[in-house]
């Protein structure tokens, strides 16, 4: 298992979005429309991963669960314009990320660990020069040197030591 990073995921985030030339606010600011239902959408789509990997042979009402979020997504894509209240955002990310580590502690997942190597993946997107690759469009492309994360080790070694969950 890798050594634990003195530098916490969020301040790694900060390196991911300084690397790709994402947002990186210094102070609290409301984002344009556009940015505000990419993150709303990322989060969505995280969320119905994470629905997907627990409803494994999904009876019929877990289907239906999943074909909702998956309809919130496109209604989602329909949204045009937003009324933000940033004090309620940060809120509601803080609990969002309260409750996600909570559930790597229900789950037994060390999520510092799985973090560490998800960074490392991420990072790998870069050229080699450093900078981002990207197609004619902008589009942000995997890197010669990309590997994708590969949490099953991560979680091997967290099995072998029940204490890494913290």
């Amino acid at each position: 298992m890798p050594m634990k990073s003195e530098v916490s995921n969020f301040h790694k985030v900060g390196e991911f979005h300084r690397a790709f030339s994402l947002p990186v606010e210094p102070r609290p600011v409301v984002p344009d429309d556009a940015t505000v239902r990419l993150r709303l959408a990322l989060l969505l789509e995280e969320f119905h991963e994470l629905a997907e990997a627990t409803c494994q042979n999904a009876s019929d009402a877990q289907q239906a669960f999943l074909s909702t979020l998956a309809q919130a997504r496109e209604q989602l894509e329909a949204l045009d314009r937003f009324q933000v209240d940033l004090v309620e955002v940060a809120d509601a990310l803080t609990d969002i990320n309260y409750v996600t580590y909570g559930a790597g502690h229900t789950f037994g997942i060390d999520l510092n660990a799985c973090c560490e190597e998800v960074h490392r993946s991420n990072m790998s997107k870069l050229g080699a020069d450093g900078k981002p690759v990207k197609d004619e469009r902008g589009k942000v492309l995997k890197g010669p040197t990309y590997s994708p994360p590969s949490l099953a080790p991560v979680l091997a070694a967290q099995a072998g030591n029940p204490q890494s969950a913290g």
